[in-house]
């Protein structure tokens, strides 16, 4: 008997020993990749800088947060955390202070935080799982959820929408699992209901495209009272996460219409729903770039006809039916998801769906063990799979490699790049920057979109920024002058035609050169403008120019 109690005990150790191995693993790997993309204002402005900004603003309890373009309530969220978390690692005590001289600590702050949750909610799926199944082998094979793709891993080391929603979905993917093996579920379904409700909000608060996962639930709930207390908690907690969109009511309402009515991506292109002719092309650009989806989609709608078309698989219990119930939902979800990313495409749109992969495999598998009653069997069965699994991502992991290792050779081509204008970006020296949203060499570029983006907030880094960098001014296209921090001014009142001026453009920016000396020379009428070249870059192009006045000779 003590032997019996003795083994049963080691095996529940080791069961949470292999348990807690994937959420490290992914932990270490989420954040080596992180710190691969090197610094972010460089290339990766957006959206990083746009949320800090405005997280920033949330952190000292300004709650009129104007940056709702996801909306990324909680995105500005995990910054206002993890700033308190930062500033105490940093010198002095002023938060905002800290912030704008240390942006990039901060942002390094709010990823570490953002992949520890997803370690944990990974750690609490698999030990949940198992708690529900007692099969260890399908209680791994779940938590291989962000490794089904190695794109799920790779924006991990990112800061934006499709990131933070991967432990949002591992949690919707756990209430899912939890409903389906709950054996007093009659009792509890009003907790469930708002249980989907909370991550549903969390996922429509991060970004709105998350609305097809809304439908899940609806399949699982068998009567209408339940239903319609779902959807009331529902709008319940989208209005309590996503709080900044109807702080902002008139603002939100015209960006989502206008980019529920137009083509094009950001409420531009034609005034209609979606480009019908584009959507063959861009769904061949989803399977080029994940073809397994596809099978998978496939396969799982083949599994479903069997299984609700033969009489053999009808009936057999309580559980198999939510099995059921629950992989068409899932299917039914991510068939509109994709659908729904067709109409405004980009490559890192479709990411979240990935995340379903392994449930969608667990589900299937569920099923298939739902057939045998023999435990050997089972586990024979569970273990094929597992492996499987396992054999199929690690060809991936090259992959993996290859993307850090390209985005560390792309870090140091433009850290260096950096430390060659380093000697120009000094208060001593006038700069004048037109830059890709991506960034540029200057970390100005970087603060100057986010603030730009942070509306009436703008006023909580006023005076430190024109402190900090009072003689770094923005070329806008929407207005005439050049731009400081909130102020707009005509070149006369800042440049001395006495002492150079510096102008650096960036990627596809070549025809705002021609607009700046334009603006310049109607400023000074009585003088010529001597351009000389200091620097010329490629792949991407930009140009680092030394512009001096010249007064007429009479």
């Amino acid at each position: 008997m003590n032997t019996s109690v003795s083994r049963k005990h080691l095996y529940g150790y080791l069961s949470k020993f292999f348990i807690a191995v994937i959420p490290i693993i992914f932990l270490v790997l989420a954040i080596l990749i992180h710190f691969s993309n090197g610094k972010f204002y460089l290339l990766n402005t957006d959206p990083e800088y746009f949320h800090f900004m405005n997280g920033l603003n949330l952190s000292i309890f300004n709650l009129a947060v104007d940056y709702i373009d996801h909306p990324g309530t909680t995105i500005e969220v995990l910054f206002a955390v993890s700033a308190h978390m930062v500033n105490l690692l940093l010198p002095g005590t002023d938060l905002i202070s800290n912030a704008l001289s240390h942006p990039e600590s901060f942002i390094h702050g709010a990823n570490i935080l953002l992949n520890i949750i997803t370690t944990i909610a990974l750690f609490l799926l698999g030990y949940f799982t198992y708690n529900y199944t007692g099969n260890l082998l399908l209680s791994l094979l779940i938590q291989l959820t962000p490794f089904y793709s190695i794109q799920l891993l790779i924006v991990s080391g990112r800061v934006f929408p499709e990131s933070v929603m991967i432990p949002i979905l591992i949690l919707l993917i756990l209430c899912i699992i939890k409903y389906i093996c709950d054996t007093e579920q009659g009792r509890n379904r009003k907790i469930y209901a708002l249980a989907f409700a909370i991550v549903g909000g969390l996922g429509m608060a991060t970004k709105l495209s998350y609305f097809p996962f809304l439908i899940i639930p609806l399949f699982l709930f068998k009567s209408t009272k339940r239903v319609k207390q779902y959807l009331l908690y529902t709008c319940a907690a989208i209005i309590t996460f996503a709080f900044p969109l109807f702080v902002n009511l008139g603002k939100s309402w015209r960006w989502y219409s206008n980019m529920l009515m137009h083509s094009g991506q950001w409420g531009s292109g034609d005034a209609n729903f979606v480009e019908v002719a584009k959507v063959p092309g861009r769904l061949q650009q989803i399977f080029d770039m994940d073809h397994a989806l596809f099978i998978l989609i496939g396969s799982a709608v083949l599994q479903l006809l069997i299984f609700y078309g033969f009489s053999f698989f009808k009936n057999r219990g309580h559980t198999t039916t939510l099995l059921k119930r629950s992989l068409l939902a899932v299917v039914v979800a991510i068939i509109i998801f994709v659908l729904f990313v067709t109409k405004h495409f980009a490559h890192h749109y479709i990411i979240p769906v990935l995340a379903f992969k392994a449930l969608v495999i667990f589900l299937m598998l569920s099923l298939i063990l739902s057939i045998f009653r023999t435990k050997k069997i089972r586990i024979y069965i569970s273990a094929a799979v597992l492996l499987l699994s396992i054999l199929l991502i690690i060809p991936q992991l090259n992959y993996l490699g290859a993307s850090v290792r390209f985005k560390q050779d792309r870090a140091a081509k433009f850290e260096e790049r950096e430390q060659m204008l380093a000697p120009y970006n000094t208060k001593d020296h006038l700069l004048i920057i037109s830059s890709h949203y991506r960034g540029s060499p200057f970390k100005q570029s970087a603060l100057a979109g986010g603030f730009m983006l942070s509306g009436q907030l703008r006023s909580t880094f006023k005076k430190q920024l024109r402190e900090t960098y009072p003689n770094t001014y923005l070329y806008v296209t929407w207005s005439d002058q050049f731009y400081l921090w909130d102020h707009f001014k005509d070149a006369n009142e800042f440049i001395d035609p006495q002492k150079p001026v510096y102008i650096f453009i960036g990627e596809g920016k070549d025809m705002h050169m021609d607009m700046i000396l334009d603006r310049i020379k109607k400023a000074f009428p009585s003088f010529s403008a001597e351009l000389s070249v200091i620097y010329h870059f490629t792949a991407p192009e930009a140009y680092f120019y030394e512009l001096k006045l010249i007064r007429n000779s009479t």
